[in-house]
């Protein structure tokens, strides 16, 4: 699949050169630094390139990578095609059978707690996945992957111990 280059993938390249960083020093960052309604990712050390997930518009979510030279062509307006492939899930956690939250929350680490009791195996990086496809992205703000284990990490000790 061919990754439409829009203004939000545009504006996540802009802030990846505006760090004005080498190779070297996005090595030792965070690898999810970038989170936006339909793009989550950031530097990959072993790959040596951004790595980001894309979360189309029907839930399905597809990996691609680009360089850091890519990065400053498509933050200068470059077309510039990207190839994306489905992403992998792990086979008892497939997103049909996983369970969105419903109704509202004042704060993004209930709606992981209510995610994380419906679905006790899912991956933190599932749940950011599923998060990223609902309304409330825009209302609470994004996870990072840190803040993401964490909460998966609190909620299962506290079913361990119930």
């Amino acid at each position: 699949m061919r990754v439409a280059v829009t203004e939000e993938l545009r504006s996540i390249c802009r802030r990846i050169i505006d760090r004005q960083y080498s190779e070297d020093e996005w090595a030792r960052t965070a690898s999810d630094a970038f989170q936006t309604e339909h793009y989550a990712g950031g530097f990959d050390q072993l790959e040596g390139a951004f790595c980001f997930s894309y979360f189309a518009p029907e839930h399905e979510e597809f990996w691609f990578q680009f360089t850091l030279a890519t990065a400053k062509r498509l933050a200068n307006g470059e077309d510039v095609a990207l190839e994306a492939r489905p992403a992998e899930r792990a086979a008892h956690t497939e997103k049909s059978n996983r369970t969105l939250p419903r109704g509202r929350f004042a704060k993004r680490e209930d709606w992981a707690k209510a995610y994380l009791k419906a679905n006790p195996e899912a991956h933190p990086l599932e749940m950011i996945g599923d998060y990223n496809g609902t309304k409330h992205l825009a209302e609470l703000g994004p996870f990072t992957l840190p803040e993401a284990q964490l909460l998966a990490d609190q909620v299962r000790s506290r079913a361990e111990r119930d």
